[in-house]
């Protein structure tokens, strides 16, 4: 069984109307990557039963397998676009091919925004 220690974010949660029969919840996130670890969901009785040192609580949950331990980071480049420039997969590869490296992805909501050119490229680095 492989271990990563990191640094986590721990939220206690009560849902109203879409658990309802699992309200309390619990999620864990990495705190360098924001990446969601865990999430957990159990009774009210069962949660409150945790909270006084019970053993063995059952609950629903979620295990996600992400990038924990890296940092997440973003950088804003001016990405200067051909007068001829259409919008199509190849077109774009060849436009954004010098600006994506070292792990940097353009966040492709972005690409054709209002902010004349200028694309964030978010990244995850350990």
């Amino acid at each position: 069984m492989s271990m990563t220690k990191f640094t986590a974010r721990l939220s206690i949660t009560r849902s109203y109307g879409s658990r309802e029969n699992t309200p309390m919840g619990i999620t864990i996130e990495d705190a360098a990557s924001g990446t969601r670890v865990l999430e957990a969901y159990f009774t009210l009785e069962g949660f409150m039963s945790a909270l006084t040192a019970s053993y063995g609580v059952s609950g629903d949950a979620v295990l996600y397998n992400g990038p924990v331990g890296f940092k997440s980071e973003t950088k804003t480049e001016v990405i200067p676009r051909p007068k001829d420039y259409k919008r199509n997969d190849k077109e774009i590869a060849k436009l954004l091919a010098p600006f994506e490296i070292d792990g940097w992805r353009l966040q492709s909501s972005s690409l054709d925004g209002k902010r004349r050119g200028k694309c964030d490229f978010p990244s995850l680095r350990q």
